[in-house]
C-alpha cells in the first residue's frame, strides 16, 4: 500500500497527553523510534485537540517538512510500538484513514513489557537500559503462587434499571469532543417517542448511534416515521448494535417523500435542497454520498453545505465536481464556518493568492485565475493549478 499526499485521514483519541506521557514518549519511545515519529504522534494529538476533522496527508508533510515516504515510515513505526492503530477504506479516487491514538505505556510498564522492553534493551544496551530503569522504574512484585481474588461487578446492582433511568443516563454520558452540528431538521425526540423498544432496544440507543440517526435524517430529509421503519430493518440483535452502514445504504436508496419544509431554503436537508436546484430531479447516489461526507465527516452544518452547493452549481456550469467541492469544504471546515452568513462572506472575500517556491498563502478558498485561462471552467482551473503546484513541489523535493 502506497500512501499519497491526497489521501485523507481522521483522528480518534480519548485523552490528551499528560506530563507522564511526554516523559515516556521522549525517553524510551524515542529510543525505539526517532524524533520524526514522536513528533508526528504529538502533532496528531495537537490536531485532534484543535478540532481538525478531516485532512490530507500532504497537510502533515507540510507541517513536519518531510516527504510522504518518510511520513508513511513514521506511521508504520508508531503502529509497531503500539502508539497508533490504523484503519483504511478505499474510495474512488483516494484512500481514507482513521488513526486511533493509543496512550503511551508508563515508563515502568514499558521497561517491563515482554516485547518492547526487550527491543529497548537491544537498542540502547545494558548500561543505558540499567540507568533508565534505575531512574524511572518502580518495584513490580512477583505474583507467582498468589491467587487473584478481586471481586467482579455484581449485575444484580442494575436489576431496578428501567427505560427512564436509561434515558436520563444517556444525557449524562461523557463523549469525545466533536464539532457539534446545529440547525438539524430531524426531530430526534419525536423519533424516540414513536419508536418502540422492541424495534429499537434501549441498550442500542447509544449517543453515537442517536447522533448518526439525527444527522442522516437531517441530510436526506427522512421523516421520523420512515426512520423508525429503516432503523428497525438495520437492528442486529446478534451484535447488539444498529448496523449504521446498512442504514446509510437504505437511506441513500430511499425515495424522497414530500415533507414539511422551512420557509428558508438554506435550512432544508441538503439532499432536498439539491433536488430543488435540479428542478425536482432526485440526486444520484454519488451526489448523496458527497453531501453525507460534507456533513458527517467534515462537520459542516447543513445550511453551510447548501450555500456551498448553490455556489458551485452557479459558477461551475451546474456541475458538482467532487474533488473541487471537497477542496472548498475542507477549507471551510478548517475555518470553522458555521452559518449562512459566514459562508456567503467567505465567498465574497478576497481570492486565493499563490506564492512561488511551492508555497501558498491562503486568504480565501475561492481561486482566482489569469485571463488566459478564461476558456476553462472554475473546477478545471482549480485542477490545473493543483497539478502545476504538485509539479513545482516535486521540483523542490516536496510531495
Amino acid at each position: 500500500m502506497e500512501l499519497k499526499a491526497k489521501d485523507t485521514y481522521r483522528i480518534e483519541s480519548k485523552d490528551g497527553l499528560s506530563i507522564e506521557d511526554l516523559e515516556s514518549l521522549w525517553n524510551p519511545y524515542l529510543a525505539l523510534s526517532c524524533a520524526n515519529t514522536i513528533g508526528l504522534y504529538c502533532l496528531l494529538h495537537t490536531e485532534k485537540a484543535s478540532g481538525v476533522s478531516v485532512e490530507t496527508h500532504g497537510h502533515l508533510c507540510e507541517l513536519l517538512d518531510i516527504r510522504i515516504e518518510t511520513l508513511q515510515n513514521s506511521f508504520r513505526l508508531l503502529e509497531q510500538i503500539g502508539l497508533v492503530e490504523s484503519y483504511l477504506r478505499d474510495n474512488e479516487d483516494h484512500q481514507d484513514f482513521i488513526y486511533v491514538l493509543k496512550k503511551p505505556l508508563p515508563l515502568q510498564n514499558l521497561l517491563n513489557h515482554e516485547a518492547l522492553g526487550r527491543a529497548l534493551y537491544q537498542k540502547i544496551g545494558n548500561a543505558s537500559f540499567d540507568q533508565m530503569k534505575k531512574r524511572f522504574a518502580r518495584s513490580v512484585y512477583d505474583k507467582d503462587g498468589f491467587t487473584q481474588i478481586t471481586a467482579k461487578f455484581d449485575p444484580s446492582a442494575l436489576m431496578r434499571w428501567d427505560e427512564t433511568a436509561e434515558a436520563q443516563y444517556l444525557t449524562q454520558q461523557t463523549r469525545p469532543q466533536t464539532v457539534k452540528l446545529t440547525h438539524l431538521t430531524f426531530d430526534l425526540k419525536k423519533f424516540l417517542q414513536r419508536c418502540s423498544s422492541v424495534v429499537f432496544p434501549m441498550e442500542m440507543r447509544t449517543l453515537d448511534t442517536l447522533e448518526k440517526i439525527e444527522e442522516l435524517g437531517s441530510i436526506f430529509g427522512i421523516s421520523e416515521d420512515d426512520m423508525v421503519r429503516l432503523v428497525g430493518k438495520c437492528v442486529n440483535f446478534k451484535s447488539g448494535k444498529v448496523d449504521l452502514e446498512a442504514l446509510h445504504k437504505r437511506i441513500t436508496h430511499e425515495p424522497l417523500h414530500q415533507t414539511k419544509l422551512s420557509d428558508d431554503p438554506y435550512r432544508w436537508p441538503p439532499v432536498i435542497f439539491l433536488k430543488n436546484k435540479q428542478n425536482g430531479i432526485e440526486p444520484v447516489d454519488a451526489d448523496k454520498r458527497l453531501l453525507l461526507k460534507l456533513v458527517g465527516d467534515l462537520r459542516l452544518n447543513p445550511e453551510v453545505v447548501n450555500v456551498l452547493v448553490e455556489h458551485i452549481l452557479a459558477t461551475n456550469n451546474q456541475r458538482l465536481n467532487k474533488a473541487y467541492v471537497e477542496k472548498i469544504a475542507m477549507t471551510w471546515s478548517r475555518l470553522g464556518i458555521k452559518s449562512v452568513e459566514e459562508a456567503k462572506k467567505e465567498i465574497d472575500s478576497p481570492q486565493v493568492s499563490f506564492k512561488s517556491a511551492g508555497t501558498r498563502k491562503r486568504n480565501d478558498v475561492m481561486p482566482t485565475f489569469e485571463e488566459e485561462t478564461q476558456g476553462l471552467s472554475e473546477a478545471e482551473r482549480a485542477e490545473l493549478f493543483e497539478s502545476l503546484n504538485a509539479l513545482g513541489g516535486k521540483k523542490h523535493g516536496k510531495d
